[in-house]
């Protein structure tokens, strides 16, 4: 069996997490051979090493890895202690006896707003970081994995395939001109895919793109639906958990959500796709893969799910209500986090292609998330959509 040495970033969140569960795994258990890297920054209160053992032992760990000891997994792993706009040639010697590395970088601001600030955060540690991790690996490198968006297409109707990407007859890369990013994560996260491409092909190295649509906690492994942060759809419950700590919120009252009340939201299970990022990473055949749920849900069912549980209703309308007419609630979503739910659950109605990601995850039973999202809401709403 040959040695696979993987570098992977992003260890201590939502996904990179749950991809270094699996690979311990597969190491612990004899699947794999090789060496873990993982590049984790010191925080203030806390050292890399303690920060990556705080997510060994959580005790929302995978049960499949509770029989091995915290002291066993950790001889898998070398860390390397610093941000990823950090990295030098000082930790890159400190790789000398690992050539032809995977590099799986999951790391990533997850910021969905429109503002100045989500565009300074994603363009320095998105955008930035990616390139900078991306060439000062190059001499090392056996293959690029980079985890981008399901989303990084924007507004999109009909049928979304995996090529987001396509190619002209000389191979170089070609972006859509019909993209409409609705956001800079977005907008980063495909100008980002291009330039890997280019990138890789101007020094001869192999590349992937995978990307997650909407991701929620766990529904495959137990202990089941966690997560350790709360995003996206998930952001609409905390913001009803705000209004009813703050008592502006009445019991049976209506609230009025800008959408497209016919539309839909894929939301996919962490440990889904970190199945599939594992299943994906090896394999050559395969360049861009959308890491998604074969069905979606229907946006009138989450949020009339997520209301239920603060004890109100909601209506579904293609515009938003007038301000003069406003309850109090509702001028509050519409200045906090409706600007970012809006875009994403106003969409037109699309599906994604999931006959390849099928064919991979053909042992992989796919979760029924319109049927378990109330089981999946209600973990973070008595977990009160905190960090875990």
């Amino acid at each position: 069996m040959a040695n696979l040495n993987v570098l992977l970033t992003g260890v201590t969140g939502i996904l990179g997490r749950h991809i270094l569960y699996e690979l311990l795994h597969s190491y612990a258990s004899g699947q794999k051979k090789g060496i873990l890297i993982v590049v984790i920054r010191a925080k203030s209160s806390q050292t890399g090493l303690e920060r990556l053992k705080a997510v060994i032992t959580h005790r929302y760990r995978p049960a499949y890895l509770t029989e091995y000891a915290s002291n066993d997994l950790l001889k898998y792993i070398i860390l390397i202690e610093a941000g990823i706009e950090e990295l030098n040639a000082t930790h890159l010697t400190s790789l000398k006896n690992f050539d032809k590395l995977y590099v799986i970088h999951t790391a990533a601001e997850t910021d969905l707003s429109n503002t100045t600030t989500a565009h300074e955060k994603t363009f320095t540690h998105n955008y930035l970081a990616t390139k900078h991790l991306l060439t000062w690996s190059m001499p090392k490198l056996h293959k690029f994995i980079f985890i981008s968006s399901a989303f990084s297409i924007g507004h999109y109707k009909g049928v979304i395939t995996d090529q987001y990407i396509q190619f002209d007859a000389n191979g170089d890369p070609v972006l859509c001109e019909a993209i409409e990013n609705r956001n800079p994560y977005e907008k980063f996260k495909i100008k980002m895919e291009y330039e890997l491409i280019q990138y890789c092909r101007q020094h001869n190295k192999t590349w992937q793109i995978i990307r997650p649509s909407a991701i929620c906690g766990r529904m495959l492994d137990e202990p089941l639906y966690y997560t350790p942060t709360f995003n996206v759809f998930y952001l609409f419950g905390k913001f009803l958990l705000a209004c009813s700590l703050s008592n502006i919120l009445r019991t049976g009252e209506k609230v009025r959500i800008e959408s497209n009340p016919a539309g839909s939201m894929n939301i996919v299970p962490v440990d889904y796709v970190a199945k599939s990022i594992v299943k994906t990473f090896e394999n050559d055949t395969i360049d861009q893969l959308n890491a998604v749920s074969s069905r979606q849900v229907p946006v009138i069912y989450l949020f009339q799910c997520m209301c239920s549980f603060a004890g109100i209703k909601c209506d579904l309308t293609e515009y938003a209500p007038p301000p003069e007419s406003m309850s109090v609630v509702e001028k509050q979503y519409y200045e906090t986090v409706g600007p970012v739910l809006s875009h994403y659950i106003s969409t037109p109605i699309h599906q994604f292609d999931t006959t390849r990601l099928r064919e991979i995850m053909l042992d992989i039973v796919e979760a029924d998330i319109e049927k378990e999202f109330k089981n999946l809401y209600e973990f973070a709403y008595e977990n009160k959509f905190g960090s875990l």
